[in-house]
């Protein structure tokens, strides 16, 4: 992204270079360095429901971060009913950092997982008119 912005768009690159020597980061530098930090901190535990709520609205709606006290006691024991509708009417809820595995762990599980599906037998459903098989008497007598 680097290399186009600057031969495209060098007046642009120029301009956000002397942003982030600003803010202290050299070159981009700082940013590989704090991605490695957060990377390499895991939470000791996942998220509480309040916490959740609270990261789904600050990436989809910022405006109702206020109203997440009176909608945890409007939907207490129905969470997961909460959480499905505002998924279906936002997007997908951003993950939790405690729960993100390294990605070598993640290559072990996608073997495991592949070889079951390989395993894995799907017939084919009969749909339509064929699919009632109807067996027709003689009637006459």
């Amino acid at each position: 992204c680097d290399p186009w912005l600057k031969k495209s768009h060098p007046d642009l690159h120029a301009k956000l270079k002397a942003v982030r020597d600003d803010d202290g980061n050299k070159g981009g530098e700082g940013d590989k360095d704090e991605a490695a930090q957060k990377k390499a901190a895991k939470p000791d535990a996942p998220w509480t429901t309040e916490e959740r709520l609270t990261k789904f609205y600050e990436k989809y709606c910022a405006d109702k971060i206020s109203d997440v006290p009176s909608l945890l006691e409007k939907y207490a024991g129905k969470e997961d009913k909460l959480f499905i509708a505002l998924v279906k009417k936002y997007g997908p809820e951003p993950e939790d950092p405690y729960y993100m595995d390294s990605e070598d762990e993640d290559d072990e599980d996608d073997d495991e997982l592949a070889e079951g599906m390989e395993n894995l037998e799907v017939g084919k459903k009969r749909r339509g008119v064929k699919a009632k098989k109807t067996i027709k008497f003689e009637t006459r007598v």
